[in-house]
């Protein structure tokens, strides 16, 4: 297991039809193909296919209809940074001495196995995801060596405060939701809490990326592959 409406009108999905008929087919890529490199590591085009399929079904189960060939194309494109991003954060992590708490790990494990209906369940799972109970811990492992890398970074450089939500964040953000949602009915009670952690996930969100903007920047990445 490899470390988440468009509406397309009838004359612009014949354009669109007209041009890939004068224009060259692109083969598909080889699974050992090496699609990009990030200082010099390799990622393949297999590792690209799962991680696509597994963003493709997510996709489809929340969108409950087709995807359109432009929202593939952004998928693909999307999938692609993500792979780049994430070996960008493996090397980085890596460089540093911290060892992964292997109780916190094993914990991780223990929850994460819990959390189906039995072991069949489980084993049923890892073999729907053609990967092996190791092959999580290992993940498991390297997202917990990734999370103290970028704790430790945003102490570091005093991003934490970046992360503080506010009580009017929240105040202006159920307000928006009340009007979005027409749900007179609700109180500010009901969602602060389910709010507040939405609000915290974002700010969480932009400041990884941050950390990866930065980090990339000082990076050899070589992308060889475009999807169109």
């Amino acid at each position: 297991m490899k470390s988440k409406g468009i509406i397309v009108l009838l004359c612009a999905m014949l354009i669109l039809t007209l041009a890939a008929c004068e224009e060259k087919v692109v083969p598909t890529p080889e699974p050992t193909d090496v699609i990009a490199t990030v200082n010099g590591v390799e990622i393949v085009y297999a590792d690209f296919a799962e991680k696509y399929q597994e963003t493709l079904d997510y996709y489809r189960a929340s969108v409950e209809g087709d995807v359109l060939q432009d929202e593939e194309v952004y998928l693909k494109n999307s999938v692609l940074d993500f792979l780049i991003d994430n070996e960008v954060l493996i090397q980085a992590a890596n460089s540093d001495d911290y060892e992964p708490d292997e109780d916190a790990v094993s914990a991780a494990y223990d929850d994460l196995v819990a959390s189906y209906e039995d072991e069949a369940a489980y084993q049923a799972a890892l073999e729907d995801n053609n990967t092996t109970a190791e092959e999580v811990r290992e993940s498991l492992k390297t997202q917990d060596n990734i999370d103290y890398y970028l704790n430790t970074y945003a102490t570091d450089h005093d991003m934490l405060k970046d992360l503080v939500v506010t009580e009017k964040e929240i105040e202006d953000r159920f307000l928006q939701y009340v009007v979005d949602t027409n749900r007179q009915d609700l109180t500010l009670d009901d969602l602060h809490d389910y709010l507040a952690n939405m609000i915290q996930d974002e700010k969480m969100r932009a400041v990884v990326s941050e950390i990866v903007d930065i980090l990339s920047a000082d990076a050899d990445i070589e992308k060889l592959i475009t999807f169109k």
